[in-house]
């Protein structure tokens, strides 16, 4: 029986040629062009979507903001308008909120 190390050239050069091999035929394949697009477009696709999400995320605060703040201001001003229209006197005019 031969000692492991007298041979461990053999063990070594033949797993460096079989993982030689493995990544030769993955290259030759396309696996790794493909892989290497398959990250691009994922980098590409997160930050145009995490762009996007921030962008809508804004303009949803905004709209909340603008309801919150000048709706019941905006109902007040219409019930003047209408009142003074039909010509009736003003006794209220609050402006809690």
């Amino acid at each position: 029986m031969t000692d492991v190390r007298e041979n461990l050239g053999w063990i070594l050069g033949s797993i460096a040629t079989a993982i030689a091999v493995a990544v030769g035929w993955l290259i030759s394949s396309g696996v790794v062009i493909n892989l290497i697009f398959l990250l691009i477009g994922s980098a590409i696709t997160y930050f145009v979507q995490t762009k996007t999400q921030n962008k809508v995320w804004k303009r949803e605060y905004g709209v909340k903001l603008a309801e919150e703040v000048y709706g019941s201001l905006f109902k007040q001003m219409k019930d003047i308008i209408q009142y003074l229209e039909e010509k009736y006197r003003i006794y209220w005019i609050s402006f809690d909120a």
